[in-house]
């Protein structure tokens, strides 16, 4: 499963970036590996990434005109894996399966508000019995604090990850750091989440850093061990090595 945590672009309305970055994930639609994105501020008009009809500062969001990020298209092409979008594919869900293991990915678009966060609610409720992984592009920055913009990572800890129990991680991009940052929040005593940012899209003068975070799981009892991997494509050098790990309700482990 790969997850894409936003500014898929650096400039919202600039066809011939999106036409590259639909080329580059299209590799992934056309091999059927399944993947997730989700709006950071680059790709919306103002940085507003809220898009139904009404809402002030509509984004005017052409994403989804590109098939790699259009969620018919996507949907259509990996079935099983896909879950659920919102904001024409600003916000995605999907799901994956290892043994009888499942895990559910909500990718929630640049600073969403009530109603997305409802709907990743939403989402999460119907997948209660599924590890749950939650993506956003902005949350953590890279000094390992919450981001300038404090009610959306507030209302995301109060109304999202507080409530449901069987979060244990949180990716995020949008602030610039050289190898990641991870930070572990207890939200009860039996309970961490491990909180992992990564960005080096401004590498190269602006043209992305064909860089990659790898986690690998490996799950026992209430505790679950995550080995973390960041690497640098383009200079074939390993930036960054280690473990994190993550407890799980107790409560939560027995029913499931």
């Amino acid at each position: 499963m790969v997850v894409h945590t936003g500014d898929i672009v650096d400039t919202w309305n600039d066809t011939s970036q999106w036409s590259n970055a639909n080329n580059a994930m299209s590799v992934l639609l056309e091999n059927h590996i399944p993947y997730s994105w989700g709006a950071g501020n680059h790709d919306c008009k103002d940085s507003v990434c809220y898009s139904y009809i009404g809402k002030k500062g509509y984004s005017n969001y052409i994403g989804n005109n590109y098939s790699a990020f259009n969620p018919s298209i996507v949907s259509i092409n990996e079935p099983a894996n896909w879950v659920a979008q919102y904001d024409k594919g600003e916000s995605t869900a999907v799901r994956f399966t290892v043994g009888k293991r499942e895990f559910i990915i909500v990718n929630i678009e640049y600073l969403g508000d009530s109603d997305v966060l409802n709907w990743a609610n939403n989402i999460l409720a119907t997948h209660q019995d599924a590890y749950a992984i939650i993506a956003t592009h902005a949350f953590l920055d890279a000094d390992g604090i919450y981001i300038s913009d404090r009610e959306f990572a507030q209302n995301l800890k109060d109304t999202v990850l507080n409530i449901n129990p069987n979060v244990f991680i949180t990716l995020n991009g949008h602030d610039i750091t050289s190898n990641g940052y991870n930070m572990t929040e207890t939200f009860d005593e039996n309970r961490t989440i491990n909180e992992l940012m990564f960005d080096r899209q401004e590498e190269g003068n602006r043209t992305g850093a064909n860089a990659v975070t790898i986690l690998n799981f490996t799950i026992e009892s209430i505790q679950a061990k995550v080995h973390v991997t960041t690497l640098d494509l383009n200079n074939d050098t390993k930036l960054s090595e280690y473990d994190i790990y993550t407890s799980l309700p107790t409560d939560w482990i027995e029913r499931n």
